[in-house]
């Protein structure tokens, strides 16, 4: 009997899946573009204070000192002027317009969140690009990417300027690039990709530098099992000439900010101890950091943090709920029923996922594979725990979404096998069983049929995802979130 692969079916032609995704990407930059027209800087998470940077650039035209007066902030001592300020460099051209037309807070402020959708859009724009390298059909496709356009956490961050998003464009392409690393045996495009991506990796935030790590076990885990099955393959060229270029594509995209931080503080590339420092010597004696009472200054271990939480927060239901949807400074929860929804749908998806994944989808490498996914989805986590406990206690969901891209991708595969297993029933139930199926024709017909159905449950679990998206906004953000971005604080802070 001839065999028919899946995905000749519910594919669109290459025309009409540009119309429909641009069409989606479309409905999508709308929703994230109301809010941040409509949101008040007062309920957008350290906004003012991250806007310091890029209106220094603007208005200065160079990149400020970590603790030059025009941006340290007077409650805390110091500034985002010491770590890396990718989304503030990318902000920059778009403020340099508004300043040129209009030059008030407002409009700059609109103009650094409208760079931050566009951030947004690229980050769903990635998911699609890896969801065709996966060669995903079109409707699963579209229910990957609607995972994460529609998470309310991800609207929420889109819809202000912050440095989480750029995190999470640049791990997708860092995801993007090892799978095309991986089908094309590592040609020298695919090492250029990877070393990109990890250079503006480098200059979103220390909670997604797990990745570089992931990479690094990728690379040589598979190289190494290249080299051995393919005798035609240089052990020098794939073992020291192609991370040797990943390297230094990395360090010319951003290793640059790092060489120069090393330059102004002393060898501290990363800025946090010169931050520490300035934050001793500025901030109001409440807020200094040795001053600072934390789980640690306390005498809790990490685990009795973790276990009783701190000043009456627990600290993994608030990052858990704060990562599906908590709009505001930590204010404005989704309702406990709704957030009970998404903590089954994502287990169910996600313990799925690794299933479908580690059975069906991975046949080689699959430890290297498991340790990649391992490291990009745990490091943000223990990053975000040892800074609740050892510096602020910050129980914040976007602090561990760094690699959100991925875990989508796990939840969407764990639902496909999901639907596979509901399909194959309601086929089976139909007398379509493959036994009894003759002619090509036959099986033609049967696998349409099949692939039409997976395409519809699909797009059904979609839409209830994107119903459920939509009542949290109405009911929490539109009565809560919305206003006049713009207000006296932000004019102090960019004007002082």
């Amino acid at each position: 009997m001839r065999k028919v692969s899946m995905v000749q079916f519910g594919m669109l032609p290459r025309s009409k899946m540009l119309i429909f995704r641009v069409l989606f990407l479309a409905i999508c930059f709308s929703l994230y573009s109301f809010w941040a027209f409509n949101l008040p800087t007062t309920l957008a998470p350290d906004e003012p204070m991250r806007m310091m940077v890029p209106n220094f650039i603007v208005q200065n035209g160079c990149l400020p000192l970590g603790d030059d007066p025009a941006i340290i902030n007077s409650t805390w001592g110091s500034s985002y002027g010491f770590s890396a300020y990718g989304s503030s460099l990318f902000a920059v051209p778009f403020m340099l317009i508004a300043n040129i037309i209009d030059g008030s807070a407002l409009s700059l402020l609109l103009a650094a969140r409208f760079a931050n959708i566009v951030l947004s859009i690229a980050t769903l724009t990635c998911c699609f690009f890896i969801s065709d390298r996966l060669h995903l059909p079109y409707a699963y496709s579209f229910f990957y990417v609607g995972l994460v356009a529609f998470l309310p956490q991800y609207v929420f961050l889109s819809s202000y300027f912050n440095s989480d998003i750029l995190e999470f464009l640049s791990t997708g392409l860092v995801v993007y690039s090892l799978i095309h690393g991986y089908q094309s045996v590592w040609s020298y495009r695919s090492c250029v990709y990877l070393g990109s991506s990890l250079g503006v990796l480098a200059l979103s935030n220390y909670y997604a530098y797990g990745s570089i790590i992931a990479s690094i076990v990728f690379y040589f885990g598979t190289s190494v099992n290249f080299v051995k099955n393919d005798d035609t393959l240089s052990k020098k060229r794939m073992l020291i000439g192609k991370p040797m270029l990943i390297f230094v594509t990395a360090l010319a995209v951003g290793g640059w900010f790092f060489l120069r931080n090393a330059a102004l503080y002393d060898g501290d590339i990363f800025g946090l101890s010169a931050s520490s420092k300035t934050a001793e010597r500025l901030a109001p004696p409440d807020f200094k950091p040795s001053l600072r009472v934390t789980p640690k200054s306390q005498g809790m271990s990490p685990l009795d943090m973790l276990q009783e939480g701190f000043v009456g927060i627990n600290w993994i239901q608030s990052t858990i709920n704060s990562a599906i949807g908590v709009f505001g400074p930590m204010q404005f929860p989704l309702s406990p029923k709704v957030l009970l929804v998404y903590k089954a749908f994502f287990l169910l998806g996600f313990v799925s996922g690794v299933i479908y994944i580690f059975t069906v989808k991975v046949k080689k490498s699959r430890l290297v594979v498991f340790i990649t996914g391992l490291i990009i989805l745990v490091t943000p986590v223990l990053l975000s725990v040892y800074y609740s406990w050892g510096s602020d206690y910050q129980a914040q969901g976007r602090y561990i979404m760094a690699g959100i891209v991925l875990f989508m991708l796990i939840v969407a595969y764990g639902y496909f096998g999901i639907i596979k297993l509901i399909s194959d029933a309601v086929c089976r139930a139909c007398c379509f069983d493959d036994s009894s199926i003759e002619s090509s024709r036959q099986v033609t017909v049967v696998l349409r049929c099949r692939q039409r159905l997976f395409s519809l449950l699909a797009i059904c679990i979609l839409v209830l995802y994107a119903l459920l998206f939509a009542k949290s906004f109405v009911d929490i953000a539109l009565p809560n979130c919305m206003g006049s971005p713009s207000n006296e604080v932000l004019e102090a802070v960019l004007f002082q």
